[in-house]
């Protein structure tokens, strides 16, 4: 009995993607989507108002990242995508990222 649960423990633990590289592309992702609309808003506002917003904007990313960084990295890590973590990686737009992310939800269908 203790052997089937180690081997099971193991195998789970072998099924795991990288927590580093899930930390990575989770980063990229929330990065590119944030800033996206965050720079539209900026760059919608008056000028003088432009570098409180984008202060307003800049705390509003970290504590959002603060927030949801753990349960996405988890997230990312059980799923064990490799594909779609170099995709998000490698990712220099909000619209790659999004590409990335839609591949993956077509592979569960």
């Amino acid at each position: 009995m203790r052997v089937s649960l180690a081997l099971v423990m193991l195998f789970a633990v072998a099924c795991q993607g990288d927590p580093k590289k899930c930390e990575q592309a989770v980063r990229n992702y929330h990065s590119l989507l944030f800033w996206e609309k965050a720079d539209q808003d900026i760059g919608s506002a008056a000028p003088a108002d432009r570098d409180a917003l984008r202060k307003e904007k800049t705390a509003q990313f970290q504590h959002e990242e603060t927030r949801a960084l753990p349960t996405l990295i988890s997230q990312c890590t059980t799923a064990n995508n490799e594909d779609q973590v170099s995709c998000l990686i490698a990712a220099k737009t909000a619209a790659q990222a999004r590409k990335c992310a839609d591949q993956a939800e077509m592979q569960k269908k």
